[in-house]
Order: structure tokens, then C-alpha cells, then sequence
């Protein structure tokens, strides 16, 4: 099951946050997969794609962990940006940051697939969106990633799943 979600960003919670705002009302990131990549710790990957909402445009962007999430499973591990994009993760606060070095991504554009990898799903994240030379971001979402198919929680061979649902 794809799963997708748009997210709206209202221009007030951006001024209660402390973000300079240029008015635009939303933005949406579209994840675009999940997978499993080791059980033991547990690491997740997720994919997603970012497109401006009309009259905005970004050129690097920052996703952030809530801080009522997990500790440590929700913590960005690595992150791997698509072409013309580069990006960081931040390992003592686990912030993944991601620069696009060609241009702006303009309104209507999509970019990605971006990936991040974590240590749980469903996990919560703020996105806060910037623009080269402004020192404030622009606007922020909240999103939240989810599984889009069952993740294993518990390493198993696949002779213990077969005698366990017989």
C-alpha cells in the first residue's frame, strides 16, 4: 500500500514557532516507500519527494526529530540525497539536512527520491525549508513516516515463522 500524505502548514504555527514566514500556506512531502534493512539493531529506510507548494520554493531543508519521540529510534542515521542534492546527517542531534546546489526547487517541481534511515517507524519529524541567504527558515511541516508494508520487529528464520503459524 502506497501511502501519501500532504501536509498543511498553517502561516501562523510558523509564527509561533519563531520562523520568518513569506506567507505561502503549505507544502507537501509525498513518501514514496519503507523498507527494512537490518534487524539487528532495527534500521528502516524511507523514501520520500518533496514539491513546493505554488509561490514557494526552497534550496535546502532540514528534517528534525520531535523530541517526544524515542530517543535513539527515531534518530536520523544516514541520508542519501538524489542527484544535484547533497546531504548531512548531524550525528549529535540527528538532523538530516539536505542542499540543492544547482538552483531553487521551484513550485510544482517534485525532488527525490530522498532516503533517510532510522531506527523505528512510525516516527515524527519537522521539516523546516530554507533559502540560500535568509537566516531564518521560511516555513515548517510536521510529518510523519509509517511503515507501507508490515516491518519485522524481530530477527526469525524462516523455519520458526513457518512452525509458529502452522
Amino acid at each position: 500500500m502506497r501511502r501519501s500524505s500532504r501536509l498543511s502548514v498553517l502561516l501562523l504555527s510558523g509564527l509561533l514557532v519563531g520562523g520568518a514566514s513569506t506567507g505561502h500556506a503549505d507544502s507537501w512531502i509525498t513518501q514514496t516507500g519503507c523498507d527494512t534493512l537490518g534487524l539487528d539493531p532495527l534500521r528502516v529506510g524511507v523514501e520520500f519527494g518533496v514539491t513546493p507548494a505554488i509561490g514557494n520554493f526552497t534550496n535546502h531543508f532540514l528534517v528534525i526529530p520531535l523530541p517526544q519521540e524515542a530517543p535513539g529510534e527515531c534518530a536520523i542515521q544516514e541520508c542519501i540525497a538524489p542527484t544535484g542534492w547533497v546531504g548531512h546527517v548531524f550525528p549529535y542531534n540527528q538532523i538530516a539536512r539536505f542542499d540543492y546546489f544547482q538552483n531553487y526547487l521551484l513550485a510544482g517541481t517534485t525532488a527525490g527520491p530522498f532516503r533517510i534511515v532510522m531506527g523505528a517507524v512510525p516516527c515524527s519529524y519537522v521539516v523546516r525549508y530554507y533559502i540560500a541567504g535568509l537566516p531564518e527558515w521560511i516555513f515548517e511541516e510536521t510529518v510523519t513516516f509509517t511503515p507501507s508494508i508490515p516491518v519485522p520487529t524481530q530477527a526469525r528464520s524462516w523455519g520458526e515463522l513457518k512452525a509458529r503459524y502452522r
